[in-house]
């Protein structure tokens, strides 16, 4: 199982790495989407950008495919 880092924290290493700013971030890690004020929704307030997350557990297939858990989706937080 991996870190859990604060959203804050997370906001540092995204923007540390690169990314531009107003551009919309694709979380690829279980269950980040699956609280209404939790992860995904912290991270698109404070860098003030669309997130989108899972809700359940998810993989990447052999072809690049998203692969989610029985009912999982992604879903869309906005600042």
């Amino acid at each position: 199982m991996g870190t859990w880092n604060k959203a804050e924290d997370y906001a540092n290493i995204i923007k540390a790495e690169g990314w531009t700013e107003g551009t919309p971030i694709r979380l690829v890690s279980c269950y980040s989407g699956s609280i209404k004020n939790g992860f995904a929704a912290k991270l698109s307030k404070i860098l003030k950008v669309e997130v989108e997350a899972p809700t359940l557990r998810i993989r990447v297939d052999d072809l690049g495919n998203f692969v989610h858990d029985k009912n999982g989706k992604f879903i869309k937080f906005k600042p």
